[in-house]
């Protein structure tokens, strides 16, 4: 009997015992596109806040206080929140920022607050990535996952020893989320995030979230309601001016742990 060549036997392993393929992963500049898209046309951003404080302790809403919010491409943001017997405000222009507030509850007083103006207004790719990068997010890496049931890619990396910020963007919408990062608060190391809940459109094909929640260490502290959003409305740039450093008694706002710094 004529034996059999051994390349016929590899072949119908193959054929029995098919190897997985990889599933095809895009770039991050591929996997940002479409909320680039959305935001394109976008220079200027205005909307009413309810930004809604909740007890450490019991998750129970403590403070409900009312605000507004104005942003300016490319991510330029201005945040005035009334307090009794005052107004806090938020700044952030570049990579200069202020807090003019007495207790920010670790979220008014991070950069977290201005993931808006970073992802919902018009600017160049190379502008987006730089400003990832500024919040701690390695955009070089990217990944698959699962998050409360939808398939979401994941920009950045975080290893327990390198802690770095991630960037959830939806597959199916191309929409932003979740967000998280790391800082030091009381004394250790906690995760910060923020969750981007029920879109609506400014006008049609323009998302931006209706709300966005906010967790430290696992547990809600705020969530910011927006409402009255209008787009490309004058602003400004005087509302936007943040003094030099040194300039004012108020510090800047807080980022996030860099593993690459």
């Amino acid at each position: 009997m004529q034996k059999m060549p051994v390349y016929f036997f590899i072949l119908l392993a193959l054929v029995l015992f098919p190897v997985p393929s990889r599933t095809y992963l895009p770039g991050t500049g591929d996997i940002l596109g479409p909320l680039m898209k959305a935001a394109a046309g976008t220079e200027t951003i205005q909307a009413k806040e309810t930004f809604i404080l909740f007890e450490e302790e019991t998750d129970q809403e403590s403070r409900i206080l009312a605000g507004e919010v104005f942003m300016k491409s490319p991510d330029a943001c201005r945040f005035e929140t009334g307090r009794p017997g005052g107004i806090d405000v938020v700044l952030h222009n570049g990579r200069r920022s202020l807090a003019m507030l007495r207790n920010g509850r670790g979220i008014r007083d991070s950069l977290i607050s201005t993931l808006p103006a970073f992802l919902f207004l018009e600017k160049p790719l190379e502008s987006l990535l730089n400003d990832l990068s500024f919040l701690g997010i390695r955009t070089g890496q990217a990944g698959l996952e699962r998050l409360d049931g939808k398939i979401a890619f994941v920009i950045g990396k975080t290893e327990d020893e390198l802690p770095g910020s991630r960037l959830w963007i939806d597959k199916g919408t191309g929409l932003p989320l979740r967000f998280e990062g790391f800082v030091f608060h009381r004394g250790r190391r906690i995760p910060i995030r923020a969750d981007f809940e029920s879109y609506q459109d400014i006008r049609k094909g323009v998302p931006f979230p209706k709300e966005i929640s906010y967790f430290l260490d696992g547990l809600p502290v705020a969530r910011s309601v927006f409402t009255n959003l209008s787009r490309n409305v004058p602003l400004s740039d005087d509302l936007f001016a943040v003094p030099r450093p040194g300039a004012s008694p108020y510090p800047p706002l807080s980022g996030f742990l860099d593993p690459r710094q």
